[in-house]
């Protein structure tokens, strides 16, 4: 499937960016101006994982009802920039308040399966984005609803599904092919299908060559070696903390204790910033790097817990379990265990996380009914 190369249209974008920041500085009130702003910012920070354009997209959103309260387009700019910093109930408020202003119900749809998705009321989200990919077939509605589906567990569909998602598109944009294929990627990472995955990473990286997710999700599943050199091309050009976690944890264990310290001390830093700023945004990233490089359980468990409270999802009570765990919390850890029991669409990764809580809490037999539930998982897939 022919597309722009990578760099240039990067090149391309970059240059557009500079247009429309001029437009804005001439014209911040308007709104169509603004917005504009915000698409190219939020497209140039999936595409590179910069953390500058995506917090500075989200604040631009987040600042349009102030200048524009009686306008439905200003309140659904601010409900995605909520999106975008984990804020979901003030999201869905501000959607409602949309339509209040005048925007239908079909038009602000997908922005509620988004929050629903990300919220783990997948059921809900399911409705719309099964109604979108039937009624409007495109590379993004396809590749959300099969993303959708392989978080509920229906990996065989999702597959199938990504891949109608790639012969439908006919573009030559690589944004929207570099977004799939992580996407798919992500997806079969999940799912325990590494080698593939890493055919979709590896991919998502030929069409984007700055594509730091793509390129950190690969990194991680290769040899220490391999991995660092994938982080190389980007280490020094982007501010996503997570690159830094991952070569320190690489670094270390190629016995290169100076280059990992420093690489741990650039992300600590630039965690601390994110954590201070947007705390909901990054809970989880906060949680993981405690939990790893960090190496401080408590810190990880406090940063779990918030991101649970925001969203009751299989990874993010996956997450709150091994944080407990290695902190030494075991009531806590039995705790977020039994609550997640009923959790619809459990994943066999939290059911592992499940039995290794109740093994820590004294409780051998509901353990062994977790594993069970983990191997009749993976016997589905």
């Amino acid at each position: 499937m022919p597309t722009t190369s990578g760099e240039i249209a990067l090149g391309n974008l970059t240059a557009q960016l500079s247009v429309a920041e001029s437009d804005f500085a001439a014209r911040p009130k308007d709104l169509d101006v603004r917005s504009k702003l915000v698409e190219l910012l939020a497209t140039r920070a999936d595409a590179t994982g910069s953390i500058g354009d995506l917090t500075r997209s989200a604040e631009l959103g987040r600042g349009a009802v102030e200048l524009h309260p009686d306008v439905a387009q200003a309140f659904r700019m601010r409900a995605r920039a909520e999106t975008t910093l984990h804020r979901f109930s003030a999201a869905l408020t501000d959607l409602d308040a949309a339509e209040r202003h005048g925007l239908k119900a079909a038009e602000l749809a997908g922005d509620r399966a988004t929050i629903f998705h990300a919220l783990g009321r997948y059921d809900e989200a399911l409705v719309i984005r099964k109604r979108q990919a039937e009624s409007n077939p495109g590379l993004r509605s396809l590749g959300l609803y099969a993303a959708l589906l392989s978080d509920m567990g229906q990996h065989t569909a999702a597959d199938e599904g990504f891949a109608k998602a790639v012969r439908s598109y006919r573009d030559v944009s690589p944004f929207p092919v570099a977004w799939l294929l992580f996407h798919h990627g992500t997806a079969l990472e999940k799912s325990g299908q590494v080698p593939r995955a890493k055919e979709m990473f590896q991919a998502a990286v030929a069409r984007m060559p700055m594509h730091a997710h793509a390129r950190i999700h690969l990194a991680a599943l290769e040899p220490p070696a391999a991995g660092l050199a994938w982080l190389a091309p980007i280490a020094d050009k982007i501010d996503d903390p997570e690159v830094w976690a991952l070569q320190a944890q690489l670094f270390a264990k190629t016995s290169r204790a100076d280059d990992a310290a420093q690489a741990k001390q650039r992300a600590a830093k630039q965690f601390e910033a994110l954590g201070r700023d947007f705390p909901e945004a990054f809970a989880d990233h906060l949680a993981r790097f405690a939990l790893g490089p960090g190496n401080e359980p408590g810190t990880a468990l406090r940063w779990a817990a918030k991101n649970l409270e925001l969203r009751k999802t299989s990874e993010s009570y996956q997450l709150a379990l091994e944080a407990a765990v290695k902190a030494g919390k075991s009531e806590t850890a039995c705790e977020y265990a039994e609550a997640s029991a009923t959790l619809p669409h459990a994943t066999g990764r939290l059911q592992l996380a499940r039995a290794d809580a109740f093994v820590h809490c004294g409780k051998p037999e509901r353990a062994e009914e977790a594993r069970a539930e983990a191997r009749k998982l993976a016997l589905l897939r």
